[in-house]
């Protein structure tokens, strides 16, 4: 019957879990024989021969829509082997179809007896795929499903403190790892990762002292894990501690450390690190003193042709300092050096989506507002890298908004430009930047409508305007950034411009809302 073949069948999912040593293209063929001496899987959508010819030609060439659909029938009917799952994810990614991947791999969790090892599958795919919510979920199942004594149990509470990290919750994370502390500490090879989520825990709780003994330590260190400690503690100062002394504090203890490492440990490649880390704190501390560290630095390393190992990766250092260069030049408020350095990043990298919208915005910044822009080929060159961005990754939501705003720069159709906003909020509803913009198109739609309509009579039933009632959805948004009275919100941003940056649309809001008190 259908229940004493799933239990023969999970029994065999269990002897095979117990070839460790195996691939999982061979546990996978070692299962379909098995399945065959017992005569299951017959008569099914999927049968033993199907799975074994699979994997079989998949050794010699890459999957084809079949043999997935071999693979994905498989792994529904056989839900409790992992090395299957393992295997039919792995060849979706192959692929290149990661959400497939990662279907098999959180249904094989779904499942009413799933084992700890399918919480560990799908938390690592939701890690990977920066979803914090199932991360967590996945992780807390893992470490659920262990028994107390389990060796690994270390690695699912690391799991559940990474996934806790993702969300920001660092004091429970911070809580949960410290009992291992003294563990990892002492023996750290095995627990890296531990370590560098303690470390990160502490440090956003301000424990600075606590944070810095767990990877002082590692400084020093010459091969590519001391160069991981370094890339953390950069981070960390960068990006994390709340006492803007204390980073300023770690970077300087981590120049001293890199300036003494010897030649050949990629030591450009650690400066430039240095130098952006110290940039990134001036931004985050409104500290323009360090701005000027940072890009007097860049400037020496990009003076000469940086010390690397090959030359594809000094390539790719240029490329990553010219773009630190040009955020350091932004926030110091040299537009034309940010420029010309997005453009020397673009004219290593030209398909480089997140240089390509920031030259975009520049160039649209660059013209006054309230000046004719439509014919201004500055705008048209925006435009073009703003194709270029959204080409390169129509997901992001930010570009779209850029897009946006250079379309009512050349003086498009309120239609045209409504539509590039709302394709940026149907990526990200919270996007400041785009529900502003939004509102004040939707609003200025309507006004449109308001003067082309003759309303006869004020009974008389009006035509719905779509554009008005998005619009107030809209206002109700924006109304939250502003202390003020809808109509006052509402007046503001009809009369308002679409300005190249958000802070320019609260400048002219606030002076519209200035003008009216007055």
């Amino acid at each position: 019957g259908g229940d004493d073949r799933l239990r023969l069948l999970s029994a065999i999912a269990a002897s095979l879990e117990a070839h460790s040593s195996d691939s999982e293209g061979e546990a996978v063929l070692l299962l379909a024989d098995k399945l065959q001496q017992q005569g299951l899987l017959r008569g099914d959508v999927v049968t033993a021969d199907d799975l074994a010819a699979t994997v079989r030609r998949l050794r010699e060439h890459p999957a084809t829509a079949d043999e997935l659909g071999v693979l994905d029938a498989a792994s529904r009917r056989l839900p409790h082997h992992a090395p299957l799952q393992r295997y039919a994810a792995a060849a979706y990614d192959q692929a290149n179809l990661p959400d497939q991947a990662s279907r098999i791999l959180r249904r094989a969790a779904e499942a009413v007896d799933a084992s700890a090892e399918y919480q560990r599958l799908a938390y690592s795919r939701a890690r990977r795929e920066n979803d914090a919510t199932d991360a967590f979920r996945y992780a807390r199942r893992w470490l659920t499903l262990l028994p107390p004594d389990d060796p690994s149990a270390a690695y699912a509470e690391t799991a559940v403190a990474d996934s806790l990290v993702l969300r920001g919750r660092y004091d429970e994370a911070a809580a949960l790892l410290e009992p291992r502390l003294p563990m990892a500490m002492d023996n750290p090879g095995p627990y890296g990762h531990l370590l560098y989520l303690a470390a990160e825990a502490t440090a956003a709780q301000g424990r600075e002292s606590i944070a810095r003994q767990i990877i002082q330590p590692h400084l020093t260190r010459q091969d590519e894990g001391g160069q991981g400690w370094r890339r953390q503690f950069a981070r960390l100062a960068a990006d994390v501690l709340p006492s803007a002394d204390d980073a300023a504090d770690w970077l300087r203890m981590l120049d001293y450390h890199v300036e003494q490492l010897p030649p050949g440990l990629d030591t450009d490649a650690e400066r430039l690190m240095v130098a952006s880390a110290l940039g990134r704190l001036g931004v985050r501390s409104d500290d323009p003193s360090l701005l000027r560290v940072a890009r007097l630095r860049l400037t020496r390393l990009l003076e000469g042709p940086l010390a690397v190992g090959d030359s594809a990766r000094a390539a790719d250092l240029t490329v990553s300092a010219w773009t630190a260069y040009a955020q350091v030049s932004r926030y110091l408020d040299d537009q034309a050096e940010a420029e010309r350095a997005w453009r020397r990043v673009l004219a290593n990298a030209p398909r480089d989506a997140a240089a390509a919208n920031e030259l975009a915005f520049l160039l649209l910044r660059s013209e006054p507002i309230g000046t004719s822009s439509a014919t201004s080929p500055r705008i048209a060159e925006a435009m073009a890298w703003s194709d270029v961005a959204v080409e390169q990754r129509p997901d992001i939501a930010a570009y779209h908004d850029t897009r946006a705003r250079i379309l009512a720069a050349q003086g498009r159709p309120l239609a045209e430009v409504a539509e590039a906003f709302d394709a940026a909020l149907r990526l990200d509803a919270t996007l400041l930047d785009a529900l502003l913009g939004a509102a004040t198109v939707k609003l200025q739609q309507a006004r449109q409508l308001e003067r082309t309509e003759s309303v006869e009579s004020t009974s008389e039933a009006q035509t719905f305007d779509p554009a008005a009632a998005e619009a107030e959805a809209l206002v109700r948004e924006v109304q939250l950034l502003f202390d003020r009275s809808e109509p006052l919100v509402q007046d503001a941003l009809r009369d308002g411009k679409l300005a190249g940056h958000l802070e320019d649309e609260y400048r002219l809001i606030a002076d519209a809302l200035a003008a009216d008190d007055r």
